[in-house]
């Protein structure tokens, strides 16, 4: 029993499958070629080109051989009636094995039908006349050697005299039944001659003779399967069974190198048919050395490119047009070696020159490829279906790779052809027992040992994601050549001829392999089908995240962090601590937050709720104050017409305001304050009108903030809460005094001033759409609630959070106004009973309590820092560095700036050329190996800096903290060797950006646990450097002061900080502090604009800096315009500013002013407008865009997040007008224009309509 496949022709089913994978295969080339021909993804066009010969050759040849899949068939066999002679050659050459000879001739004697045997023996030689003499066999010679084995064939012809004629190669042992299988299909007086199948009995003899059979496998199987279909069969040198009446036809067997194919095709020409027979009859050797098989392949190249410039264009009429593309495209199979070498070269030169042929993204790249390749070896595996044998299926890398390193020999073929030189047939050696000759291997080992050097060159000349991309096709390509030594080397095995296929054995993995290949002939097409379509939804993701659907770095849950309660048992706003436990019973949860009514008492000592507060604290909760500035206790020291903002404004309470601070201070927790809350609201005596109600309010405000923040009461919460809707964006007092805004809903049902019911979305909307004119703040329901007789609560409680949940994403926290004893009616309405407003389904209050996320640190005490540090050591000097930030670095994976060699030389030159002399740049990415080898070839100074994400839960995320630390401390001892890094950088300033992560209280842990990690992440980073200084970046901001006292303080070894100034309105108080403290600093970073100012002698006293920004970034989430090249690296404006201030130029390349005209409409989704590039001409005005020829005009969008940070841009038109289809969720977008005149461009971005305003 042996493997043999039973060979039956596709069912309709697998046909329509087959051909469908086909289709797909085809598809997903064309897709790839569109996406692989973009120009914008060109980058070397040498390489970029030489590299489309392999993709373009390769896809052709994939093409091809799918179109030999699209129609398998198996010929019926006929019933012979006719009584045909027979002929049956085979061949001798001298030095031949004499023992194949005669087994094959042995063989030959034992089939079946009738025949007569002929030797063709080019030697004449003695011993094998006598072997034909005793066994009946006709032996032919001659005197000469012309035309090769088909002279050879021919000369034998003369004496032959049979109806059918069987031509074997010496090696090629038949069966019995060869001509009783064969023959019949003669019956058809068209066939002029039969094919079948050459197989091989030593594929086991070494590496090379199973790589050269690999080769054939599906070649005999699928392919020629469906060249019986096409009429294009080929016919092959063994095997072959030709009608002798079409040998005539053509004057007998064709000459040449490739003398069976040019036979087939002198056949085909004069209108004789084939057929070809998918069954093993034969058995023969295949070259088993690699001398052998480039001695054969050789042969074959020359002679088949020969009969493509020859012959075929001479008998291309006579052809069928598939005749046409059969004969037209299988010899183009030998023009690989070219396109094999290319793939060769590409990687070298790439390696070398530090370039690459694209620059598209890596991972997209293996997106589109990814379904080529899953056809390429899906459709493959498919058709194994109908190779011979079970031991035939597989990937068949060993003969790829034998074809791999093969190219110089097919080269030498078409260049053999091109220059008309001749190849003496000789035979495929039969016996290969010389030792290789090493000079065949020169080629192969010049290729991989190019190749090694250009991986050791290129990675250490220019370390990218792109050079590595080609390191590891060099290293391949390189494995592929070296293995020729094994091919050559190897140690062949002894093989004995046979006819049946081995029995597979009985082995878990050829059973698991039997069933694999069962179950892929059944889910071949949906598997496919699913990861085309899996592919293509990630490649759509990522694209689609590029712009359509892309987001924020870091994204918000929309949860409710706290929930509280205030329950007062009196009408004194205390909060009966009894009530809240009992609720909380009931309901099995604890409140968040506890609030109560603090009114001013001048006996502070005496009306302080000290241990009301404690026993809040003890409850693990937080306690907000609602600190109401009634005057009574006050009366007989101040004028009644005084008003207590004025009064706090004037410091007449500074002493009172500041003894309630260090009241709240010594809590060392945190505490919510409610200061003077609807202030806007009559009600109340702190309630302020007229023409500067809204300064004297502002004025009060932040004078009783700074009262708090400079006596350290950093642990207080700030909460501005305004009664009317109308009055958010006008008494807001700024972003750095407010920690949350505060926001009254109460329900008072018919006792509304419409007397009409309202649920919560009514009431809040109007406060939602004020807020988004303020800064993103937190908001606190801080009073929460419906009157109990005027509705149904519960429902109106469930929607109001179900509102808070879908709508109102920036509301934080909730106080239940659970309150039976409020007094307070709406005015007009005054009454003698009390509003009640208690809550008798505590279910509802359990069901919001489980929706809220409170990390359980905010109710422990804040971490303990010891503020023991006076003075920090400083030896360091970093004079008269002049700087710049090279941004590109901070997010490499993300970022569409690839840092390569040629960039980055070009870059450094251009920071030099303007006086610059030092950058600094985030590390721990790819790109640091570049950065710093290039910036010292450059003799540019570097400051090495290390990002921290504000977003890390410092507090609790210990495993990541850790990690981070680890990786810095890593990265210190990697790069310490770098004398020209002149500086350790903590980039980004924590402590002020936690804010946009976190909300207070959590902020006042997460400070005090991020300067508890940096202490001892700057322990570390001296103990391992000591002697280079630490930089630490500082925001300037209302808290910078504070920041700067809490890191001097704390952190011991900080050497300078690095102001990042932002905003200039607190720099001089900063600086004024960093001198007393004797703390130095330099500009971390600072725009051109403020650098300029800063130049000029009678500003602030600037010796070293860093520029903000070298360049725009622009990552898949993330834009900035703050450089002094745009993304495409054209100079700006600003870079010209700044080469002129560093240089000392007598004028200022002065920047234009480019605004953008746009239409003062209200917009709607996928309206027509038109937009205008406006230029203020000095002497002349404003002027339309339309009158400068020579200027170009730029048009993009930029998509915004709901608090206008930049993610996305796209390219949408060109020109001094730009008519706009209004995006869907416009207010989302921004327009920008960018004008340049050759030498450098202004940018302007604008929203996409002037707003109209109605009184």
């Amino acid at each position: 029993m042996n493997e043999i496949n039973i060979i039956k022709a596709p069912s309709p089913k697998k046909k329509v499958t087959l051909r469908i994978l086909i289709i797909l295969g085809v598809l997903s080339i064309i897709n790839f070629f569109y996406w692989f021909l973009k120009p914008e993804l060109i980058d070397n066009k040498i390489l970029y080109w030489m590299l489309m010969g392999p993709l373009l050759f390769d896809s052709f040849r994939l093409i091809y051989i799918w179109y030999h899949y699209w129609n398998i068939s198996v010929p019926r066999k006929p019933v012979l009636t006719k009584n045909f002679s027979v002929d049956v050659f085979t061949t001798y050459f001298p030095g031949e094995p004499y023992e194949m000879v005669k087994e094959t001739l042995r063989a030959i004697q034992r089939m079946k039908y009738p025949h007569t045997t002929y030797l063709c023996d080019e030697a004449n030689d003695p011993q094998l006349i006598e072997f034909c003499k005793i066994n009946g066999i006709v032996h032919v010679t001659r005197n000469n050697r012309i035309n090769a084995k088909a002279g050879n064939i021919n000369n034998a012809l003369k004496q032959a005299s049979g109806d059918i004629c069987l031509i074997l190669d010496p090696d090629h042992v038949p069966k019995e039944n060869f001509l009783d299988e064969v023959v019949p299909y003669f019956e058809d007086e068209e066939i002029g001659f039969v094919q079948s199948v050459q197989a091989y009995y030593n594929i086991e003899e070494s590496l090379v003779a199973k790589g050269s059979a690999e080769q054939t496998f599906h070649f005999y199987g699928p392919v020629m399967m469906t060249m019986n279909s096409y009429g294009t069969v080929n016919a092959i040198g063994a095997n072959c069974v030709f009608r002798r009446a079409a040998l005539d036809s053509i004057g007998g067997h064709a000459p040449g190198l490739s003398e069976d194919m040019h036979t087939a095709m002198q056949l085909y020409a004069k209108g004789w048919k084939s057929v070809y027979v998918p069954k093993i009859y034969t058995k023969g050797l295949v070259p088993s050395s690699i001398t052998s098989y480039y001695k054969q392949q050789l042969k074959w190249s020359r002679g088949t490119l020969e009969l493509l410039g020859s012959v075929f264009p001479k008998l291309f009429r006579k052809f069928t047009w598939r005749q046409k593309i059969h004969f037209g495209i299988l010899p183009l199979h030998y023009l690989s070696g070219f396109t094999i070498l290319l793939s060769f070269l590409i990687p070298v030169i790439a390696l070398f020159t530090s370039t690459t042929p694209w620059k598209g993204n890596i991972i997209n790249f293996g997106l589109i490829f990814l379904p080529i390749l899953t056809s390429t070896m899906g459709i493959r595996f498919y058709v194994q279906q109908w190779v011979m044998d079970k031991s035939e299926r597989g990937a068949h890398l060993l003969g790829g790779l034998l074809l791999a390193c093969t190219w110089w020999i097919f080269i030498i073929g078409a260049m053999y052809t091109l220059i008309r030189k001749k190849v003496p047939y000789l035979p495929t050696p039969k016996e290969d027992t010389k030792i290789t000759n090493w000079k065949i291997l020169i080629p192969n080992i010049v290729v991989g040992l190019l190749s090694i050097i250009a991986v050791i060159y290129g990675l250490s000349a220019d370390f990218t994601p792109f050079s590595i991309f080609m390191s590891g096709f060099a290293l391949l390509n390189a494995f592929f050549m070296f293995f020729t030594v094994v091919l050559a080397y190897e140690k062949q095995k002894q093989v004995t001829v046979s006819l049946d296929f081995k029995k597979q054995k009985q082995s878990i993995i050829n059973t698991i392999q039997n069933v694999a290949y069962a179950a892929w002939h059944k889910a071949a097409l949906p598997v496919i089908l699913i990861i085309f379509i899996v592919s293509g939804g990630f490649y759509y993701q990522k694209e689609h995240v590029k712009w359509g659907g892309v987001k924020p770095e870091i994204q918000e849950k929309n949860v409710i962090n706290y929930i509280g309660i205030f329950t007062p048992q009196n009408d004194d706003g205390i909060t009966s601590l009894e009530n809240v436990k009992k609720v909380s019973a009931q309901i099995g949860e604890n409140f968040d937050i506890v609030s109560l009514y603090i009114a001013w008492e001048k006996n502070i000592e005496a009306s302080f709720p000290r241990a009301i507060i404690d026993s809040i604290y003890q409850n693990n909760a937080i306690p907000m104050v609602t600190w109401e500035p009634w005057l009574n206790s006050f009366s007989q020291e101040i004028n009644d017409s005084a008003h207590v903002f004025s009064l706090i404004e004037n410091g007449f309470f500074d002493s009172y305001i500041l003894l309630f601070a260090e009241k709240l201070k010594k809590l060392e927790k945190p505490v919510f304050l409610r200061f003077a809350h609807e202030f806007d609201n009559p009600f109340y005596p702190w309630f302020v009108s007229g023409d500067n109600a809204v300064s004297q309010f502002k004025k009060a405000w932040t004078h009783v903030y700074e009262i708090f923040k400079n006596g350290n009461a950093h642990n207080v919460i700030w909460i501005w809460n305004p009664w009317q809707p109308e009055n958010l964006s006008t008494f807001y007092p700024g972003k750095e005094y407010v920690d949350w805004v505060g926001i009254n809903i109460l329900n008072y049902g018919k006792l509304n001033r419409d007397g009409e019911w309202h649920d919560f979305e009514t009431l809040y909307q109007p406060f939602h759409e004020q807020m988004k004119d303020l800064p993103p703040t937190p908001v606190i329901i801080s009073e929460f609630g419906t009157l109990k007789d005027e509705g149904d609560q519960n429902q109106w409680i469930e929607n109001a959070f179900s509102a808070m949940q879908d709508n109102f994403e920036e509301i934080k926290s909730v106080i239940y106004f659970d309150s039976k004893v409020d007094n307070n009616w709406p005015k007009g309405l005054q009454a003698d009973s009390l509003l009640d407003w208690t809550i008798p389904g505590n279910q509802v209050i359990k069901t919001s309590l489980k929706n809220k996320e409170v990390p359980a640190y905010v109710f422990s005490p804040l971490p303990t820092l010891e503020n023991n540090i006076t003075k920090q050591a400083n030896g360091f000097n970093l004079k008269e560095i002049k700087g710049i930030n090279l941004k590109q670095n901070h997010d490499w994976k993300k970022n569409y700036h690839v840092l390569n060699r040629r960039k980055l030389s070009e870059d450094f030159n251009r920071i030099k050329s303007i006086g610059l002399n030092s950058i600094k740049f985030d590390g721990n990415s790819i790109y640091d190996y570049n950065i710093l080898n290039i910036s010292k070839e450059v003799n540019l100074n570097v400051s090495f800096g290390f990002w921290i994400p504000a977003h890390i839960d410092f507090m609790n995320d210990k495993k990541k903290t850790t990690q981070l630390k680890k990786k810095i401390i890593n990265e210190v001892r990697k790069n310490r060797k770098h004398n020209h890094i002149i500086s350790w950088n903590i980039q980004n300033d924590v402590l002020f950006n936690q804010q946009h992560f976190f909300h207070k209280p959590e902020i006042l842990y997460q400070n005090r646990a991020y300067v508890i990690w940096l202490k001892n992440l700057v322990s570390e980073i001296k103990k391992i450097d000591p002697e280079r200084p630490m930089t630490v970046d500082l925001e300037v901001s209302q808290l910078s002061v504070y920041h700067a006292q809490l890191l001097t303080q704390n952190v011991e070894g900080i050497n300078y900080f690095g102001l990042i100034a932002d905003n200039n309105e607190y720099l001089n108080s900063l600086i004024s502090f960093l001198k007393k403290s004797q703390m130095k600093f330099l500009f971390s970073e600072i725009d051109t604009e403020d650098l300029v100012s800063c130049l000029h002698p009678d500003s602030i006293p600037l010796t070293s800096f860093f520029v903000t920004s070298w360049q725009d970034q622009h990552e898949s989430n993330k834009l900035t315009f703050d450089g002094i090249i745009d993304r495409k690296g054209r100079t700006k404006t600003e870079y010209f500013t700044l080469l002129h201030s560093l240089q000392n130029a007598d004028s200022i390349t002065t920047k234009p002013t480019v605004r953008i005209l746009k239409p003062a409409v209200l917009l709607y989704d996928h309206l027509t407008l038109e937009y205008y590039s406006m230029l203020y001409i000095d002497g002349e005005g404003w002027k339309y865009g339309l009158d400068f020829n020579d200027l170009s005009f730029e048009w993009a969008l930029i998509k915004c997040d709901q608090y206008g940070n930049y993610l996305a841009i796209k390219d949408i038109d060109s020109g001094p007008v730009l008519r706009l289809r209004i995006p869907k969720n416009h207010e989302y977008f921004k327009l920008l224009l960018t004008v340049s005149d050759g030498k450098s461009v202004t940018e302007t971005i604008t929203t996409l309509n002037t707003p109209l305003k109605f009184d």
